[in-house]
């Protein structure tokens, strides 16, 4: 991949291997791999994102998995990897310089409401507190 932070569905079908179907069907299976849309409907997929195709494209072309196993794989990982994650990390402070979390470029829209209601709840126990 080139050092671009986003990458059109071509540029990633291109470099992956992958045909174009191929990498909206997972999308619409694995949230996860959801694309940021640009105005104009432009799909845009993240590094972190093609890594992932690569992945189970490895997983599924390599290793023998079925579709199915490769995306059980795949989310237990990462569940794995943010629970390290979050025990390697610092404790928080309750204060008014607590870190946010970012908001996921590939969410919907009631993720997003849900995260920014979330996300006000702290802030306002941060200011209540």
């Amino acid at each position: 991949m080139t050092n671009k932070l986003y990458h059109k569905i071509g540029e990633v079908s291109k470099d992956t291997g992958l045909t174009h179907s191929t990498i909206r069907s997972w999308g619409k299976e694995i949230s996860a791999l959801r694309p940021s849309r640009s105005s104009g409907g432009h799909r845009y997929y993240s590094n972190d994102q093609v890594d992932m195709l690569l992945y189970l494209k490895r997983l599924i072309n390599e290793e023998g998995y079925k579709f199915k196993g490769a995306k059980k794989r795949l989310l237990t990982e990462r569940q794995q990897m943010k629970s390290v994650e979050k025990q390697d990390a610092p404790p928080e402070e309750n204060n008014a310089y607590q870190e946010v979390n970012t908001v996921p470029l590939s969410c919907d829209m009631e993720n997003l409401k849900q995260y920014l209601k979330n996300e006000l709840k702290t802030i306002l126990s941060i200011l209540q507190g």
